[in-house]
């Protein structure tokens, strides 16, 4: 368990505040807080929700009795105690670090609180930010995505942590509540350690390493946008007439949308022999099984899923090598005789075992055109 200092009463936070201040007004602090009584998925903190505690790191060295992590409990007996933090929180000169600032000092100045929180030094998220838009992609905002990359050391996330199985023993559930504190005090820790360390000078040097190189990205793009126009200008006259002709060849106007892309109207006459096309109806048909398409994409349809049908059958009846990936995926379509033998209802026989093990590593290791309704089109 990581060395806190718990906070509950009075006299333990004049100690911790007294040590605060004897850091001085240019040491950074981490800070986070934990909320109850919210939604965020459906309400915003503005007038919602009660702090239950605040969590400060102020840095490997400082000690506040019981080591460098402080967890202020705001929670039930304890209720009140983070008034007492109210001058440090307020304060312009001691310098702090969120992740999502805003939120926090929203849950904050909330009535059952009001503290109206001053001396931002920095917001974790908001860095990533600016460093990186296009985490959206490539692990997020979060700080368990952030602490993972920068530091090595990935923040077990709430759900890890507080996630609650099914317990069916006594035993179970009196361990369970046994450890419910242990783990609060830790995943408090651990958040404050992680704003702590992203914002030192060392993360902020190896992000600062990496801007030259996307100064040169921008200036790559913004080189690009100024010779593009004269590239198109001379490759694109001569292919004018092409262009047009293609342009033409495959649109078509639809009322009440306007000129579309042919393929997109699924013109089987036009390109009913083309497998791109086909394979996209067919795959559009699985995401919206009410709508009707034209009569030769149905038949399509009808056809491929007969054919996949006859051999899935086939495939089982016969022990044969499995034909499809998707053999594992279609219990439903196929009853329980691919699980069950089909006399008696009993276990399955050695050659549907083998069947069935075929299929579970295939559907696992798979992937491509093969798990898709694209290879029984090929194979009708």
């Amino acid at each position: 368990m990581r060395p806190v200092t718990m906070v509950q009463d009075k006299q333990s936070a004049k100690r911790v505040l007294d040590i605060l201040e004897s850091l001085g007004p240019g040491h950074m602090h981490a800070c986070d807080t934990e909320v109850a009584n919210i939604d965020v998925k459906k309400v915003g903190p503005v007038g919602n929700g009660n702090v239950t505690c605040l969590s400060i790191y102020s840095g490997p060295d400082v000690d506040f009795g019981n080591g460098p992590y402080v967890w202020v409990d705001n929670l039930d007996s304890a209720d009140g105690t983070l008034e007492y933090f109210r001058g440090f929180l307020e304060s312009k000169t001691h310098k702090k670090v969120w992740h999502n600032y805003s939120f926090d000092r929203h849950v904050l100045f909330n009535p059952s609180t009001r503290i109206n929180v001053q001396g931002l030094g920095g917001d974790t998220m908001h860095m990533a930010r600016l460093w990186n838009t296009a985490r959206f992609q490539k692990g997020g905002y979060s700080l368990e995505a952030l602490s993972a990359d920068l530091m090595e050391r990935r923040k077990k996330p709430m759900k890890e942590l507080f996630g609650v199985p099914k317990l069916k023993k006594v035993w179970s559930v009196l361990q369970h509540k046994l450890q419910d504190t242990t783990w609060h005090l830790e995943t408090s820790a651990d958040g404050v350690v992680s704003r702590y360390t992203i914002h030192t000078f060392a993360t902020r040097d190896a992000l600062l390493a990496l801007f030259p190189y996307k100064t040169v990205l921008f200036l790559e793009e913004c080189v690009c946008v100024m010779l593009t126009p004269f590239v198109l200008s001379v490759s694109l006259p001569s292919n004018a007439d092409e262009i047009v002709d293609f342009i033409q060849a495959h649109s078509v106007t639809v009322p009440g949308v306007g000129t579309v892309c042919r393929f997109a109207e699924f013109d089987f006459k036009a390109y009913g022999g083309q497998a791109k096309m086909e394979s996209s109806f067919l795959n559009f048909k699985r995401h919206h099984p009410s709508w009707h398409g034209p009569i030769e994409g149905e038949d399509l349809v009808h056809n491929v899923s007969r054919f996949r049908d006859n051999e899935l059958e086939r495939s089982l009846r016969m022990g044969d090598s499995l034909i499809g990936p998707e053999m594992y995926m279609t219990r439903t379509m196929l009853g329980d005789s691919m699980f069950h033998s089909t006399t008696g209802g009993g276990l399955m026989s050695q050659s549907h075992q083998l069947l069935q093990s075929q299929a579970i590593h295939m559907a696992l290791g798979g992937g491509g055109p093969h798990s898709s309704e694209y290879y029984w089109l090929q194979k009708v």
